[in-house]
């Protein structure tokens, strides 16, 4: 990876691979939340049809739930404001040209 992002820098300048690498972290913590969601989904099925106890639900939530949260987190602040707007992201890096 650190050799695709060397080549990333090479071509388009380190402020643009910054920008890359804002938007795959962003793209990361969105499909982790997409999997929170899936996987709150189940563990609730599970939990109603009497497959796991109300503490087996707890514990499964308890081991994810520093991951989501730190990708909620991530999130919000790149939601946060017009410096962080993930549009700007999206713009910059369609933007992003090489560097000759």
């Amino acid at each position: 990876m650190a050799a695709e992002f060397a080549q990333l820098e090479k071509d388009y300048g380190r402020e643009g691979v910054a920008r890359i690498r804002l938007l795959v972290e962003y793209a990361q913590a969105k499909q982790t939340l997409k999997q929170a969601e899936q996987w709150k989904k189940l563990i609730q099925q599970l939990l109603e049809t009497g497959k796991i106890t109300s503490g087996e639900a707890e514990d499964l939530m308890a081991e994810y739930e520093d991951e989501w949260d730190h990708a909620l987190a991530f999130i919000r602040e790149r939601n946060g404001g017009p410096k962080h707007s993930i549009r700007e992201f999206v713009e910059a890096f369609y933007g992003a040209k090489r560097v000759d």
